[in-house]
């Protein structure tokens, strides 16, 4: 099977997706609640995503390729990537989504 045969197995249905974290900050004096001004959000979103019927073929190498894909699509979108790590049938990746992505 060649590389873009095992990249056609993943699933492209996350297994789970949880927001971790919202992240709220303002200017320095100014209190979102008093005056209604957001001047940055930050949304941390947890993905895993698996292969098709758990297959084990994410290999250390097309893992590798996976994972500069993945990065490569998310620096288009201005996605923030923290950390992006697996094994041989899923992956993880911990994204930011900022005020700009709504």
């Amino acid at each position: 099977m060649n590389t873009k045969q095992k990249f056609l197995c993943i699933n492209p249905t996350p297994i789970a997706i949880g927001v971790g974290m919202i992240i709220l900050k303002t200017r320095p004096g100014f209190s979102p609640v008093s005056t209604g001004i957001m001047s940055h959000v930050k949304i941390w979103i947890h993905t895993v995503w698996g292969t098709k019927n758990h297959e084990r073929v994410l290999t250390k190498d097309v893992r590798q390729q996976l994972f500069q894909h993945v990065r490569e699509n998310a620096k288009e979108k201005q996605i923030y990537i923290d950390f992006i790590n697996g094994d041989l049938d899923h992956i993880h990746c911990l994204l930011a989504l900022f005020d700009h992505h709504g």
